[in-house]
């Protein structure tokens, strides 16, 4: 069974490069189904990057 982790920051994205093209995932399912269809196109290569919002320093 399948359970998915809460994340510890909700605002991170993940953005998967693959065949030089950007795809974004911004929950576990969205990122579910980017990889099945990876999988199913046999595009097995790609990088995966995360990114969370930057906070502005305090003076």
């Amino acid at each position: 069974m399948y359970q998915s982790l809460a994340p510890e920051n909700d605002s991170a994205e993940l953005n998967v490069l693959n065949d030089s093209r950007k795809y974004f995932s911004y929950n576990d399912q969205d990122l579910h189904e980017m990889l099945r269809i990876f999988v199913s196109k046999n595009n097995l290569k790609f990088t995966v990057s995360i990114e969370t919002p930057s906070k502005a320093f305090l003076d």
